[in-house]
């Protein structure tokens, strides 16, 4: 028995199926970590975090540019990311200063509030004076997820607006990833152009004076210093440690551009089939002379029309299938799989609802909703929008742009931030749902307001403001229901 069970591992072990070397643990080991013929091509890597992005940092980035140029679910993905993560109005600042007995500093909310509004416009925010604040947000949110990363400067002291302060967004190609430094005599640490401290916590920026990519630049290009301080580096983490990001099309790339060159190789396949192209082809026994100057036979078919061919000439039809009948289906898979990678739903990024339901509908939006929303507050409010307010407002203190003690700057210097919110897809039951929460005191009516992307005092006020216009003119205002008059579902109001 034991020399049929030895003649049954050998044989085995020769198909890949067991390893010939294989111990006892080793085969109580995870299936993934076993070595046979069918994991002989999983290529492994122990590297770490830095130099795992150095290696593929600038191909990633380049060939996400270049299909954000020519692919068609790159351009809709990046522009679900803008409408998504910033939506059309971006984050609203929701000042929350307060008095010494704990209500709300009106005065000091809107002065603020004010003041950030007049900053934001078109032409005042930025240094090139072309994009707005809301701009700002949707240009640097997309960059984050192409490029993996954005760099936004803070520029103090700016002369050219009457708040002290402006904002330039650069291209991360600036910050040289192949300059790295070890600490000797004094020297800091550098890992691809971020300079670090001894607990691995961003000190300063190395980066050119000119855009590597800028052909018609005469100017020599050297690289600056720019402290923490001055620099917002907005990206997403994914590996302890790592100090540059890659772009979040990384694991979809591959396969959108298989994908869209296979779609060019069936649509010229399927324009040569609807052709419907012949040939002729003549035997010993034909004797006409029915050809052109090369020597082959050229006719148009006509609708309805049959030819009798001469004896020897036969007719031998070219009829490709295509597309074939597999070819939704396998485009289909395709982009559940990119999707699946871009984190995004199948109906969001192709807008194919075909297949769509209610129930399907939901879950998707919930889902995308989630991730969405965590990117809104790790990159867009933490990462941009708070880093960018405190350090507009210091200067706009100082420079008394906005008129409140500069002295009190970590007093005014308490913002909440309102991102996009979403219409659910049955939007009258959800709003029944808060209503009911609201009165049983599971939400405040706060809470609820901000579900829906609005502030509770700027409701307040403008209910005030339309109840005093409709006195003006006496007209009716509209009467809410009471709380708690909520009618049941299928039930007439």
């Amino acid at each position: 028995m034991s020399k049929r069970r030895g003649i049954f591992r050998e044989v085995m072990s020769r198909l890949g199926f067991v390893h010939r070397d294989e111990s006892a643990a080793g085969a109580r080991a995870y299936a993934a970590a076993r070595i046979s013929r069918l994991t002989s091509d999983w290529i492994m890597s122990a590297l770490a975090p830095n130099e795992e992005v150095r290696s593929g940092l600038k191909t990633t980035r380049e060939r996400a540019r270049v299909e954000e140029r020519d692919n068609d679910h790159i351009r809709r993905y990046l522009r679900v990311v803008e409408k998504n993560l910033v939506g059309p109005a971006g984050a609203i600042l929701q000042m929350q200063v307060r008095n010494a007995d704990g209500s709300m500093d009106v005065g000091a909310n809107a002065k603020v509030e004010d003041g950030w509004r007049q900053w934001g416009r078109k032409g005042v925010c930025t240094a090139d004076g072309q994009l707005s604040w809301l701009g700002v947000q949707r240009v640097a949110m997309r960059g984050v997820k192409r490029d993996g990363e954005t760099l936004v400067r803070l520029l103090r002291g700016w002369g050219r607006n009457r708040f002290g302060f402006a904002v330039q967004l650069l291209e991360p190609d600036l910050l040289d990833h192949e300059y790295d430094a070890e600490p000797r005599g004094g020297s800091p640490r550098v890992r691809m152009g971020v300079e670090l401290d001894e607990w691995m916590r961003p000190t300063a920026y190395h980066l050119f004076t000119a855009h590597p990519g800028d052909l018609r630049s005469v100017a020599p290009r050297q690289r600056v210093r720019i402290p923490v301080s001055d620099l917002l580096h907005v990206y997403t983490v994914e590996r302890t440690g790592q100090v540059r990001g890659v772009t979040a099309m990384c694991s979809a790339l591959r396969r959108l551009h298989m994908l869209s060159g296979y779609e060019e190789a069936e649509v010229v396949a399927a324009r040569a089939a609807s052709c419907k192209m012949g040939f002729y082809e003549t035997g010993p026994e034909y004797q006409g002379d029915g050809k052109d100057v090369d020597g082959s036979w050229l006719e148009d078919a006509e609708p309805g029309s049959n030819r009798l061919l001469p004896a020897g000439v036969t007719y031998k039809a070219h009829d490709p299938q295509h597309p074939t009948a597999q070819f939704p289906a396998f485009v289909g898979a395709c982009l559940k799989g990119a999707a699946s990678g871009l984190d995004v739903s199948y109906a969001k990024l192709t807008s194919d609802l075909a297949e769509a339901n209610y129930s399907s509908m939901r879950v998707g939006n919930l889902d995308d909703q989630d991730g969405f929303g965590m990117d809104q507050a790790e990159l867009l409010v933490e990462g941009l929008c708070a880093p960018v307010f405190s350090a507009w407002l210091e200067m706009a203190l100082l420079t008394q742009a906005v008129v409140l003690p500069s002295a009190k700057f970590d007093r005014f210097n308490s913002a909440a931030w309102q991102p996009r919110t979403w219409s659910s897809v049955d939007p009258e039951k959800d709003a029944r749902a808060d209503e009911i929460a609201e009165d049983r005191r599971w939400k405040s009516p706060r809470q609820v307001a901000a579900s829906y992307g609005n502030d509770r005092e700027d409701v307040f006020a403008d209910v005030k403001a339309d109840a005093e216009m409709a006195a003006r003119y006496g007209v009716q205002a509209t009467v809410k229901k009471e709380a708690g008059n909520v009618p049941a579902a299928g039930a007439q109001a």
